[in-house]
């Protein structure tokens, strides 16, 4: 999980919070939204081990894939970004809970 949060944020530590997670997501849509998008593409493979997303990971992973699309539109719906990224926390809460 650590290695797929740097991957795609700048600036969270080690073990981030759901808050600080959803923050780096908001900062990286306002600042250049196409590029974080790609690389954000890009680090969807972090979740996965050994060609298998494990059984704690497939709701982040789901979470982030269908954030994905929303980050991806040209035009920003705010409220559709806000509960996508907001699904993200939950689902980086959930994932924390259940990996342990």
């Amino acid at each position: 999980m650590a290695q797929w949060a740097r991957c795609a944020f700048d600036g969270v530590g080690e073990g981030p919070t759901a808050a600080q997670l959803e923050g780096a997501m908001r900062v990286a849509l306002r600042r250049d939204r196409a590029r974080w998008v790609v690389r954000a593409g890009r680090c969807e493979d972090a979740l996965t081990v050994r060609s298998e997303t494990p059984a704690c990971l497939r709701g982040l992973r789901s979470r982030w894939s269908q954030m994905l699309p929303v980050a991806q539109r040209g035009v920003d719906d705010a409220i559709e970004t806000d509960v996508a990224v907001r699904r993200v926390g939950e689902a980086w809460i959930a994932a924390q809970r259940e990996c342990l």
